[in-house]
């Protein structure tokens, strides 16, 4: 397993997915509900009924799975945006002066470097907000106040 790209003695980090237990505890129970929905109504369509014994096994195996499992898909999402480069997942550094362009989704912002290679930040709350500040950054200024270099 690779190891996340260090920082830089004199960089500074301006933007990074939100880390700690609570996003990830939250991430857990949102998949959990979501699984759980999608069990009950695939075995009500199937048998007609929802078994409760069934549901809560079905509730446990899966809780545990996910417990699992997640953190290693966050790691796989995970991004930092510094003053300097871009690292996205845990092998991934991008100079800012090699991205090319970028295009905002709905909940994932797909950046494009010089070569057209394309790498996808996903899963992120709010994806205008993350490229303003790429913009900021890739423009010389200040991320925070908006103001450029000029």
């Amino acid at each position: 397993m690779t190891r996340a790209p260090a920082l830089l003695p004199d960089e500074r980090v301006i933007a990074r997915r939100p880390r700690g237990l609570k996003p990830l505890l939250t991430g857990i129970a949102l998949t959990g509900l979501a699984g759980v929905v999608i069990f009950a109504a695939v075995s009500w369509a199937a048998t007609g009924t929802v078994r409760e014994r069934g549901l809560v096994e079905f509730l446990v195996i899966f809780t545990a799975l996910n417990a699992v499992l997640h953190p290693l898909a966050r790691r796989r999402m995970d991004y930092c945006l510094t003053d300097r480069r871009l690292l996205i997942g845990p092998d991934r550094a991008i100079p800012l002066e090699d991205i090319a362009g970028f295009a905002v989704g709905p909940h994932s912002l797909t950046v494009t470097d010089r070569a057209s290679h394309s790498y996808r930040i996903m899963a992120l709350r709010r994806p205008a907000w993350l490229a303003t500040r790429l913009n900021r950054c890739r423009a010389g200024g200040a991320p925070e106040t908006g103001t450029c270099a000029s």
